[in-house]
């Protein structure tokens, strides 16, 4: 989410890479490699300013590692195939916005509950032909708790040279929140902005029942490292919903003519 945290990933990646290179030379096993030429999708204007001020109530900010350095292999047993490498965070915001939540009349008071995600990592994929790499956040409370956005929208990318796509993840929304043990009330506005540029891949931008997706198309085997970036909004007007549990995993499936090759994490 920052060039530092980028640039340690990047680094931690190659000698992940190196690693894996020696181990195998030593086995003689010829396994598909994640490519090495320089990361993409770095730069543009970044903006994240989701925290409220200190002692402001009903705010929780989280931050979760989904995959850590994951080697993402088809799940076929008889052809054992490097599909992709997964870095994958999330940052989680989670508002209480224009009513407190033990309040009765939550919902006569607009009274709502905004969970905000902010994923970050990257993703090299090593399979043939197209590859989707999917990333799902799904709710399972069994409450009011629905998908509100996933950003950048879905073909959003605008063109910018030859088979590269710039996108814009941009989210700004007011929030009415509570400070001085609930006898303030002030306006907060919350705010992220994120550019970025996809070559030779496009963004995955879904809203599903229940949740949201987002992820990497790749049209040919990646040359590059490529960035994982987006924004995914929940939001319900039940606090009887909390606490909220949500799903996270990753898909990835890598096609040429009528094959595919699949895998989940």
């Amino acid at each position: 989410m920052s060039t530092n945290l980028d640039g340690e990933i990047g680094d931690l990646l190659q000698r992940l890479q190196d690693k894996l290179e020696e181990r195998d030379a030593a086995q003689a096993v010829n396994t598909p490699q994640i490519p090495r030429s320089p990361r993409s999708g770095l730069g543009g204007e970044y903006i994240s300013e989701l925290t409220p001020p200190t002692g402001t109530m009903f705010f929780k900010r989280e931050t979760h590692t989904i995959l850590d350095q994951e080697w993402i292999y088809s799940e076929n047993p008889s052809l054992r195939m490097l599909l992709a490498m997964l870095i994958w965070r999330v940052d989680v915001y989670t508002y209480v916005t224009n009513a407190m939540p033990n309040d009765p009349f939550f919902s006569e008071k607009n009274g709502s509950i905004l969970v905000v995600f902010v994923h970050s990592g990257m993703v090299g994929n090593a399979g043939p032909g197209t590859c989707d790499t999917t990333l799902r956040v799904e709710c399972l409370a069994e409450s009011a708790i629905i998908p509100q956005a996933q950003l950048p929208p879905q073909d959003s990318g605008v063109p910018a040279g030859r088979r590269i796509l710039n996108y814009t993840i941009s989210y700004e929304e007011r929030l009415s929140m509570f400070n001085n043990g609930g006898n303030g009330v002030f306006d907060f506005y919350a705010r992220y902005k994120e550019d970025f540029s996809r070559r030779n891949s496009e963004q995955i931008s879904r809203v599903i029942p229940n949740g949201c997706e987002l992820g990497v198309r790749t049209p040919t085997k990646s040359d590059e490292y490529l960035k994982i970036a987006g924004v995914s909004i929940f939001h319900t007007a039940d606090p009887k919903g909390f606490p909220a549990y949500f799903d996270l995993r990753a898909n990835v499936v890598c096609a040429i003519g009528g094959f595919k090759n699949m895998a989940h994490s």
